[in-house]
């Protein structure tokens, strides 16, 4: 089985993603960690242990990006919102929304053209970047898994689906 982890430089998901690589690899799985800033890579690739393979998202979009291939996967100009609120350093006018998305949108292509990997992992589908990685997965039929803070005390939420776990319905009742 192949696993990918999505990395950035959200707090606590690194320290864990490091951890269960460890496992994983222990186990004769691959492991794929994938960086979404040059911050993350230079500040989280230490956590991870040998028999990791990394990419950096921002290395491949300086080198491979191509802006002839525009297919959205079915995003819609709502989807785009967070970044430029999470990012208003970006002054992201029309003309540039449309470029970060095909850019993240084309690497995820090529992840799964390439890497192939069966099961994605990262925070709950909610930012642009988690967004397009949780919509390859679907296309591609592979699992994407978002954890999160609970709102419940010293709890994680994990996600399977864009706002929830599919288990929790049956769980509740």
């Amino acid at each position: 089985m192949k696993w990918c982890f999505l990395v950035s430089n959200f707090q606590f998901l690194p320290e864990f993603f490091g951890k269960l690589s460890e496992q994983i690899i222990e186990q004769g799985n691959e492991c794929l960690v994938i960086f979404g800033s040059k911050i993350a890579e230079y500040d989280k690739k230490k956590l991870f242990p040998a028999g990791v393979k990394f990419i950096s998202m921002v290395d491949w979009r300086i080198d491979n990006h191509k802006v002839d291939k525009k297919d959205f996967y079915g995003l819609l100009w709502k989807d785009f919102f967070p970044i430029i609120d999470r990012s208003p350093f970006l002054k992201a006018n029309y003309k540039k929304a449309i470029e970060i998305t095909l850019q993240i949108v084309n690497f995820f292509k090529f992840i799964f053209e390439k890497e192939k990997p069966d099961i994605i992992i990262s925070e709950p589908p909610s930012s642009l970047f988690s967004l397009i990685a949780y919509r390859s997965c679907q296309k591609n039929n592979a699992i994407y898994l978002g954890f999160e803070y609970s709102r419940t005390s010293k709890m994680t939420d994990v996600y399977d689906k864009k706002f929830t776990c599919s288990k929790y319905e049956k769980t509740f009742k």
